[in-house]
Formats: structure tokens, C-alpha cells, sequence
């Protein structure tokens, strides 16, 4: 796993985070799991000087960036964003490249 950036600090991570979870969980009616979520970055920035995005987060923080991308043509279409998280996955980057590649080709 890479190391965290030291152009910020823990508490920076922290706010920048919560910022993004609250705004999420808001949007989709889950505000009875912010804290429980809140907390547990919390603690993981504080053990591990960062925290993992879980799948969903990492999904709607894509479909975010697209969404708010002004300069790309197809960011209409950002709901229809699909996501493949390879984080766990073993094998180097050109066999996972080639993977991702091969998936999407047989699925389209």
C-alpha cells in the first residue's frame, strides 16, 4: 500500500474525508450510518495515517468526478458508470491491465 501524502497532515485527511462521507451518506437517505463510518476512518487515519474508500465510495467518487468533469463530452453519461475494484487483487499491472481489458471486451 502506498504511503500518505506528508503534504498533509492526519487532521487535513480527516476533514477531507468526512467532507466527502457526509456528503455521500446524505445523498442516499443513509444518515443513520454516517458516524458509525465517520468513526471508523477516524480510527484508521489515526492507527494507519490513512483509510480505505469502501467499494460503493469508491464508485460514487468516480461517478462524482465524472459527473463534474466540465471538459469531458461523455460526463452525461456518468450514471452509467461501472467500476472493477482491483485493490486486492494478485498479479502484476500489465496481467491485470490485460484482464480489465479482456473482461470489458467480452461484456460490451
Amino acid at each position: 500500500m502506498q504511503a500518505a501524502s506528508p503534504e498533509y497532515g492526519r487532521l487535513d485527511r480527516f476533514k477531507q474525508a468526512e467532507q466527502f462521507v457526509r456528503h455521500w451518506y446524505a445523498e442516499l437517505d443513509r444518515a443513520a450510518d454516517i458516524e458509525d463510518r465517520v468513526d471508523d476512518i477516524w480510527r484508521a487515519i489515526g492507527r494507519r495515517g490513512h483509510y480505505d474508500h469502501t467499494a460503493a465510495e469508491l464508485e460514487h467518487g468516480a461517478r462524482m468526478a465524472w459527473h463534474n468533469s466540465t471538459r469531458c463530452i461523455g460526463r452525461h453519461f456518468w450514471d452509467s458508470l461501472g467500476r472493477r475494484c482491483s485493490r486486492r487483487l494478485p498479479g502484476t499491472t500489465r496481467s491485470g491491465c490485460r484482464d480489465r481489458i479482456d473482461a470489458r471486451s467480452t461484456t460490451s
